[in-house]
């Protein structure tokens, strides 16, 4: 079971943590549980979405993963995508799972908590504790889901990701799996929205302005309420968005789970 690592720990003036969820992964190729969900019960997932499975005899990795390198060359394989025994000829090597487990400090209860994924390849649903949070459908835009109601703060917490790679967008390699980073990210209740600071301009009759308007979309505290849209002109800040600082900090992460 993973804890969160001595740096994670620093005291850091900001409220805002980025956690690198990238080690400690457990791997399986194949599908024997379906869809994952139970849909009669909501929060009790089937086989490695259920919080109580046990992934011991899975194979241990670290992101970036790619499992469609490691397939062997067939004939019947898509040329395109390096004839590699992958697609819907393929559907034993074509879907894969992904388990991780990490603890929560009590400390974090109140907070907002994000879960990242950078890249998968190629369609994903996530689940954490036994609760869908998610179903993705690219290999090359990234996915943020709000895991603030169904996190254990306190206690030990576990994210299973089912990737299929079944389809291809591309017309070359684009191979299968999380092949990039994975983020746990931490906020106040009240913060700018991530990705939520832009600056865009408006010139009337085509004729510049001198004035920037820049943009600021922050969460609500209570989740029913959507992110909403602050404008503000030139340098005139409201008291809760303040510009953004330049820092320079060490990369924090998440210690991966001890060995079984």
């Amino acid at each position: 079971m993973g804890a969160l690592a001595s740096a994670a720990a620093t005291t850091d003036a900001s409220p805002r943590e980025r956690l690198l969820l990238d080690f400690g992964w457990k791997f399986h190729l194949g599908n024997e549980w379906g869809i994952g969900q139970n849909l009669a019960k909501a929060g009790t997932g089937i086989g490695p979405a259920s919080v109580v499975y046990s992934d011991a005899s899975w194979r241990r990795v670290d992101l970036p993963h790619d499992w469609a390198i490691e397939l062997p060359f067939d004939a019947k394989g898509d040329t395109a995508h390096g004839s590699k025994a992958l697609g819907e000829a393929f559907p034993q090597n074509s879907v894969g799972w992904y388990r991780r487990t990490f603890d929560l400090p009590a400390t974090d209860a109140g907070r907002r908590l994000w879960l990242e994924l950078d890249g998968a390849f190629r369609d994903t649903t996530v689940f954490v504790n036994g609760w869908f949070v998610g179903h993705h459908e690219s290999g090359y835009s990234g996915v943020r889901y709000d895991i603030t109601d169904v996190a254990n703060c306190g206690g030990k917490n576990v994210v299973a990701v089912k990737v299929d790679a079944t389809q291809s967008e591309g017309w070359f390699y684009e191979g299968a799996g999380i092949y990039r980073h994975v983020w746990l990210v931490k906020t106040a209740p009240l913060a700018i929205a991530p990705g939520g600071v832009f600056v865009y301009s408006r010139f009337k009759d085509n004729i510049r302005s001198a004035r920037p308007r820049s943009t600021c979309r922050r969460c609500c505290p209570m989740r029913k309420n959507p992110p909403w849209t602050r404008r503000c002109s030139g340098r005139s800040w409201p008291p809760a968005v303040r510009p953004l600082q330049r820092r320079t900090r060490p990369r924090r992460w998440v210690a991966p789970p001890k060995s079984r």
